[in-house]
């Protein structure tokens, strides 16, 4: 089954998706990096759009507009340094069809039916094309 979804459930997916990064991270055995400026930029702009809506900005809301509207993040391997994923819009519209849809449905789905699996199999399909680690 091919999903399309908009720009705001692609927001929506990768923002949940992103609230199990760290732990995926751990698990992976990698790292993040950005640029300061980039994260503070993305930051500002978000605050600016929230400010008018009673919501609270998230690290997981700067993250998804750093990569779906900035110049992306750096996933970088912990045990091979040289091997440097850009994980940006590109990447992500690349490798979205590649995410399993039932697990994508689960992460738009309201009613919260999801676990740190399919957040971590989505991230896995979105960053590396495929589920790697696990």
């Amino acid at each position: 089954m091919k999903l399309i979804l908009n720009a705001k459930e692609k927001n929506e997916l990768l923002i949940t998706a992103l609230c199990s990064f760290g732990e995926s991270l751990r698990v992976w055995e990698h790292e993040i990096e950005f640029e300061g400026f980039d994260y503070v930029n993305a930051k500002v702009k978000l605050i600016k759009q929230y400010s008018s809506r009673e919501v609270s900005l998230c690290q997981e809301d700067v993250f998804a507009h750093m990569i779906l509207k900035g110049k992306g993040i750096k996933i970088v391997d912990c045990e091979d340094e040289e091997n440097i994923v850009l994980f940006d819009s590109r990447k992500f519209n690349q490798n979205i069809s590649k995410c399993d849809a039932s697990d994508i449905i689960k992460l738009l789905d309201d009613n919260g039916d999801y676990d740190f699996y399919n957040t971590d199999a989505v991230l896995q399909c979105l960053i590396f094309g495929e589920v790697t680690y696990g």
